[in-house]
């Protein structure tokens, strides 16, 4: 506020300076132009005044003029009576004496005929014949188209350099004889009136304008020191120096903004402090996530085992950085591969922990149990007592496959039924459901073994519950029912074709929408006897 006080009362001031010039220039040409124009009727008018008792009738006495105007007649203003001048006062000498007074170069009183009555010229004064005839043939006009009624009608004229002005004198009614007085002025006179009062007017002109100058440059001094301190500061800013401090000592809105800079500095220095304490979080926070995205590739196989009388596949995606979904391949016995499938309850790192909590437990036990149902018994009894304090589970399918006999036993911990394909028909059908508890959340469950044949050709898909809740943009599940439609479209019959099949047709089905699960994929197929 006090800033924009002052900027105005010192805009205003440096405004009223410049108005005064402005205005005394207007003013002083204006009174010029006035006194060219109407001191020359007035003078001429004066004239007229003085000179009426020469040529009207009733002239008063002599002695009363001198009682007037004593023994020189001072100049009369236009209007005065001048009833008291003698009829003694002859014109000539009226026109001789005023000539005195003032700086005319002619003075001269014609009659309506054009001859003059009265004349008297200026030393320095020299005119030609044709000047002389130009001026009597203006007066004579003049006398001859003035009105009677129009005494105080004047008319101006310009002869060569010089301004010539004619007034009508006062006559008497009863006469027809009319006169006209012409005055001629000096135009060195006027010139040099106007150049006095030019010059005088340029000299205070000039004063008002220097003083005008020094107060605006006060005004922008004031003005520019604390903008170029700002613009430092905002260069010093943007440079990346957030320990830079504005210092004005002012008490205005400068201040005010200056202030606000350094508050902003202090601000981004406290949020670059936090951004940089969050990014190192955050920098830890993904170290840590590489590594435990590393362990958990770590417990899955880096290649399927090669079987003879088995093709195998695998593939999993996690939803976020790290999964819960793991699965692997168990060498149990001559001729005998596992194949599992795991999934953690929950997401990310907590999931992670518990696959590698229960891939571990599961793997130590598989080199002393071959049959399913009592490698899960044994694994959940084991698992449960690292994690059942949690309350946090693994969902697991077990199948053991004997490649000599094609016969397929598989345990189930609460995990989807897998699908079995028909390599000649191209039809499928769902295992026999094998119900059980998760792994983790009862210490002595029981889970039962099922057993089926598998003929060479016959295709095993397993896979997470991530596929069959995957959705749509809208919300709707992917379910079974397309797992299986997806997988009695392939002309041909192979892990590979089986594998691609399914996990493309869930990514179209889910048109880019963000995976909500992990999704987790084993196939197998029975190609005939074989050993491991």
């Amino acid at each position: 506020m006090a800033l924009r006080f002052r900027t105005r009362l010192n805009l205003t001031f440096t405004s009223l300076i410049f108005l005064v010039v402005v205005v005394m220039t207007v003013s002083q040409i204006g009174i010029l132009l006035y006194d060219t124009w109407t001191n020359n009727w007035y003078k001429g008018q004066v004239l007229t005044d003085l000179i009426k008792p020469n040529i009207s009738e009733g002239l008063r006495t002599q002695q009363r003029v001198a009682e007037y105007l004593g023994e020189y007649p001072p100049p009369i203003s236009a209007g005065s009576s001048t009833d008291a001048l003698m009829a003694n006062f002859s014109t000539q000498s009226l026109l001789e004496r005023f000539m005195l007074m003032e700086e005319f170069n002619a003075m001269i009183i014609v009659n309506s005929s054009g001859v003059a009555i009265a004349e008297v010229f200026s030393p320095d004064f020299e005119s030609s014949k044709s000047v002389r005839k130009s001026i009597d043939g203006f007066i004579k006009n003049f006398i001859e188209t003035v009105s009677i009624d129009e005494e105080d009608q004047v008319s101006y004229r310009v002869f060569g350099q010089d301004f010539g002005v004619v007034t009508p004198l006062a006559y008497p009614q009863d006469s027809d004889t009319r006169y006209g007085l012409f005055v001629l002025h000096s135009s060195t006179r006027q010139a040099q009136l106007i150049g006095d009062r030019l010059g005088v007017l340029t000299i205070i002109g000039t004063i008002l304008f220097f003083i005008a100058l020094v107060v605006c440059m006060l005004v922008s001094r004031g003005l520019t020191k604390p903008l170029l301190e700002l613009s430092r500061g905002a260069k010093e800013f943007g440079e990346g120096n957030l320990n830079y401090r504005m210092k004005l000592r002012r008490k205005d809105e400068f201040n005010d903004l200056a202030q606000s800079f350094n508050i902003m500095a202090i601000s981004i220095q406290e949020y670059m402090h936090e951004l940089e304490r969050e990014t190192g979080k955050r920098e830890r926070l993904e170290s840590e996530f590489r590594i435990a995205s590393e362990m958990q590739r770590a417990l899955l196989p880096e290649a399927p085992p090669v079987v003879d009388g088995l093709e195998i596949i695998g593939w999993s995606r996690p939803s976020k950085e790290v999964g819960g979904d793991f699965y692997d391949f168990l060498e149990l016995a001559p001729g005998k591969i596992g194949l599992v499938l795991g999934d953690a309850t929950g997401k990310g790192v907590p999931a992670a922990l518990l696959t590698t909590q229960c891939a571990s437990a599961l793997r130590t036990l598989s080199g002393q149990f071959s049959d399913p149902s009592e490698l899960l018994q044994r694994t959940n009894h084991e698992f449960h007592k690292r994690v059942g304090a949690t309350h946090r589970f693994v969902t697991l399918f077990l199948m053991v496959i004997d490649t000599e006999t094609g016969i397929a036993h598989y345990a189930s911990a609460g995990h989807p039924t897998p699908l079995l394909v028909n390599s000649r028909t191209a039809g499928s059908r769902w295992l026999e459901e094998a119900s059980g508890f998760p792994l983790g959340i009862v210490a002595e469950a029981q889970y039962d073994a099922h057993e089926i044949q598998l003929t060479p050709g016959d295709t095993i898909l397993i896979f997470s519950d991530g596929l069959t809740d995957a959705r749509n943009h809208d919300d709707v599940l992917y379910g079974e029912a397309h797992i299986q439609t997806s997988v009695e479209s392939l002309t041909e019959v192979t892990v590979d074709s089986v594998l691609d099949k399914t996990r493309s047709d869930v990514e179209r089905y889910m048109n880019g929408k963000e995976a909500a699960d992990d999704m987790t994929i084993v196939v197998t197929k029975y190609t005939g006897n074989g050993s491991v």
